[in-house]
């Protein structure tokens, strides 16, 4: 093994995701989401620049806007929702498309530009999967990271192209976790197919774990819902 970065607080974060039974850039992807919408209900409804940003977005995506609704503020979505109603009644119901705007971060004049186009709580979720991400690169060698890894859930397959996409030299360690989990849910998929199968005299006998491997293919194959993008960028 190469010698490892110097470890901080972001290490750890990544044990901890790695440890979570979970794909771990998911696990962390899901916790900045929630962490979003607690500081959003607690402390930032009348927030005027994110108010401005929902505007200019038409508000939030659709999964987004249903998990808002799981916290059950009814008075919170009132308020930033308002004025998107009302410019959609003056726009004969229509909800405005979102503008195409510079990247945040940039500077012109001493002046911040403003935040991308589309919902913000799918801008954070992103950054926290790019985050993520560049800490499995940066550890993929790391003894500490390896033996939590091995005993993981490991990435789901969007987020396991994505780190291929971003990685010249990904971690053989990663790549050998990933196929053995990937052959595992094959055979468990195929076991679970057969013990369905009506006029097979050999149907295997499952147990309850074991006949819901459909939910760890959905998992798998996806990503935890609302914790991976509609196209994988790289």
């Amino acid at each position: 093994m190469m010698a490892s970065p110097e470890k901080h607080t972001p290490f750890f974060n990544l044990i901890d995701a790695v440890n979570s039974g979970e794909c771990p850039v998911c696990y962390r992807v899901s916790l900045r989401a929630r962490q979003f919408f607690e500081s959003l209900l607690y402390q930032n409804v009348n927030n005027l620049e994110l108010r401005a940003e929902l505007r200019a977005n038409g508000g939030f995506c659709h999964a987004h806007a249903h998990e808002l609704g799981t916290y059950n503020d009814g008075l919170a979505v009132a308020v930033m929702h308002l004025e998107l109603l009302e410019a959609s009644e003056r726009n004969h119901g229509r909800i405005s498309t979102p503008r195409l705007r510079p990247r945040r971060g940039l500077f012109k004049r001493g002046r911040r530009e403003p935040a991308p186009a589309g919902c913000p709580v799918c801008r954070v979720a992103e950054e926290q999967a790019a985050n993520t991400i560049s800490l499995v690169q940066q550890y993929g060698e790391d003894t500490e990271f390896v033996t939590a890894y091995h005993q993981s859930a490991g990435l789901c397959l969007p987020h396991y192209e994505r780190y291929l996409n971003r990685n010249r030299k990904p971690s053989q360690a990663v790549i050998n976790h990933q196929r053995q989990r990937l052959a595992e849910l094959i055979a468990r998929t195929r076991s679970f197919i057969d013990s369905e199968n009506a006029t097979s005299h050999n149907a295997p006998t499952l147990s309850r774990e074991e006949r819901l491997v459909w939910k760890q293919i959905l998992g798998q194959y996806y990503g935890k819902a609302g914790c991976s993008p509609c196209t994988p960028t790289s």
